[in-house]
């Protein structure tokens, strides 16, 4: 089974800009070529961000794809849509600098043959000159993040100015940030995991309703989720001028970015939640197979498992998910770090009172 899409030189930068943005959550590149659309997705090393990309055929000027979810396959001893998986960062280095493709690439062909077990790029540049990339890559199984927005109460519509200028207000080391929702008013704010707040600064930025597209607020709450996705998510929505959504109920839910231009493709960007009934809960960015054996109970993960059950808008025959992925709450801030720097500056004031 083979595949092959065309991307035009106009829509060139909005994939660049898509696969800038997966490399900063994950570290795999999962490919899904369906008759809807061409699908990439990944998940971080916690499993606690999804982030999928949905490009429809109006997104390219050719669009071949063996395999329709209505049963009427090319190949009928292979049934199944093509998948396969890629370093992210193979696939970053060809569209690295995103100024020189646009100006430069004309079209970018995407090819892939399961025979050779290559995935093929290749980017027909101004004068003539085309530039062809082969990347490994293996076969693998299909990655779905259990997810309906419409299980979410509440909705916020706003323009990706409003929230990159929102996120400029945090430290760059700033890991976790609380979005308080009322209906008189929106917060952002830097959450500091320390029984002693008064020794962090404090940032909060309060945003009026009407400064959003939409906003409908069932139930007054307040979420923590990781910063770094967030600015994952900014960076590809900036770079297209489009608004975005995000749909949300209470903490130990997940809330749900989504991106979306009429025909061409949408963004859906999942981050779990701070689970506040957690007492000890445990840095994602720090997470690893070694601290999750000694966090326990503590630290919530999302789940892989085999499952039917697929996203609310990705309905369909032949799509179970065979790596779905269930978002319980985010895996939250450690502070050790913060905590082992706090307590040396305790013992040096303590040695010059002495003195």
């Amino acid at each position: 089974m083979n595949m092959s899409c065309t991307i035009p030189g106009n829509n060139i930068k909005v994939f660049a800009r898509a696969i800038h943005s997966l490399a900063k959550i994950g570290e795999e590149l999962y490919i899904e070529q369906l008759d809807d659309g061409l699908y990439l997705k990944t998940v971080n090393s916690s499993r606690s961000a999804f982030a999928s990309f949905q490009f429809h055929p109006k997104f390219f000027i050719q669009y071949l794809c063996d395999y329709h979810s209505n049963g009427d396959n090319l190949n009928s001893a292979k049934d199944e849509p093509l998948r396969c998986k890629i370093s992210i960062k193979s696939c970053l280095n060809i569209f690295k600098s995103v100024a020189t493709i646009e100006k430069t690439v004309q079209k970018c062909k995407i090819m892939l043959n399961v025979k050779d077990d290559r995935l093929m790029f290749k980017l027909h540049c101004k004068h003539g000159i085309i530039k062809t990339h082969n990347l490994a890559f293996i076969e693998c199984e299909m990655l779905q993040a259990v997810f309906d927005v419409d299980d979410c109460e509440n909705l916020l519509i706003a323009s990706s100015r409003l929230l990159c200028d929102a996120v400029l207000n945090f430290q760059n080391n700033q890991e976790e940030v609380t979005l308080e929702v009322s209906k008189e008013k929106i917060s952002f704010k830097n959450h500091v995991d320390e029984p002693d707040p008064k020794k962090h600064m404090r940032t909060e930025l309060n945003l009026l309703p009407d400064e959003f597209d939409e906003c409908k607020i069932a139930n007054n709450t307040n979420i923590t989720f990781c910063l770094k996705e967030l600015r994952a998510i900014l960076l590809f929505a900036e770079a297209t001028s489009l608004p975005v959504k995000l749909y949300f109920d209470t903490y130990g839910k997940p809330i749900i970015y989504s991106i979306q231009s009429e025909r061409l493709f949408e963004a859906n960007f999942v981050l779990a939640t701070r689970d506040e009934t957690e007492d000890n809960p445990c840095s994602q960015a720090l997470s690893n197979s070694k601290k999750a054996n000694h966090t326990k109970g503590k630290q919530s993960k999302l789940s892989a498992h085999s499952s039917k059950t697929s996203s609310g808008k990705n309905k369909g025959p032949d799509r179970e998910a065979a790596n779905n992925i269930s978002f319980p709450s985010l895996i939250s801030t450690s502070l050790n770090k913060t905590m082992m720097i706090v307590k040396m500056m305790s013992f040096l004031e303590h040695l010059l009172v002495k003195k």
